[in-house]
């Protein structure tokens, strides 16, 4: 595998506009101010200390121990892929299942108005911006309806925005090129590593940003606003949390315990 090193990136957390599905586009400030933190194996400890619990689920599927205070794990590639420098698939949050176009028109819970506007939200829906549907509160997704348990079962699920803010803490990041594909490569405290691809995000049928911008799901809506999730994206200097309309397609990267 061929990694060529374009930048070597210090914490960043910046603002990025949120991703639509189609017209109209805002941006909102969203900056987060953190501190890059000595990995979970501990500042005065020697990584080989450490018991390395990188390996393959019953599938054959490989994740990383970076060494993170949590104990979590991260797979080794987006869920629908096979290397890491490869894509996978783009889902919309909340949905389980790839597809040709994503717009709020075939969102799954979703319905419109006569004008083609937003109307209700049929789950995952606080009543906070004045969309009709069952006010059932719920802000983080559900085992049937979190992408990465649905495809590679019950051990996976999505990251959490705390997921998210813990890898970026500890592990110090760099954005890379592996085999032609450039992303952001996290290194763990044990020198364990992975790779996210600026796999873009897909909106309506085209797939937009590609090479540019890695823009990869949580499992987390923002701040109760029921109509956007939240991301984490990346770029050649920064990792920022952002956010996108539930209806835009962004690829899955799966954490485990």
């Amino acid at each position: 595998m061929r990694i060529n090193y374009l930048l070597g990136a210090s914490l960043l957390i910046a603002t990025m506009p949120f991703i639509s599905c189609g017209d109209d586009e805002e941006n909102e400030p969203n900056s987060q101010d953190n501190e890059q933190s000595d990995g979970g194996c501990g500042a005065d400890d020697s990584s080989s200390n450490f018991t390395d619990l990188s390996g393959k689920d019953s599938n054959g599927r490989e994740y990383v121990d970076l060494c993170l205070p949590s104990g979590t794990l991260w797979a080794k590639y987006n869920v629908g892929a096979t290397k890491s420098e490869e894509f996978g698939n783009y889902f919309a949050w909340g949905e389980t299942s790839p597809k040709d176009t994503y717009k709020w028109g075939n969102y799954k819970y979703a319905t419109l108005r006569s004008s083609g506007e937003l109307d209700s939200l049929t789950k995952y829906n606080f009543g906070n911006y004045g969309y009709w549907g069952p006010k059932d509160k719920l802000s983080v997704l559900l085992p049937e309806d979190d992408a990465a348990t649905a495809n590679w079962g019950s051990e996976w699920r999505m990251p959490t925005d705390e997921d998210f803010k813990e890898l970026v803490k500890y592990c110090p990041f760099d954005w890379i090129e592996v085999n032609g594909v450039r992303g952001m490569g996290f290194t763990g405290a044990n020198g364990n590593a992975i790779f996210l691809p600026a796999a873009g995000y897909r909106d309506g049928s085209d797939i937009k940003s590609v090479g540019s911008y890695g823009n990869y799901w949580s499992s987390t809506l923002v701040d109760e606003r029921e109509y956007l999730g939240s991301t984490m994206t990346t770029y050649d200097i920064a990792a920022t949390w952002s956010r996108a309309n539930r209806c835009v397609g962004n690829p899955v990267r799966a954490v485990r315990r």
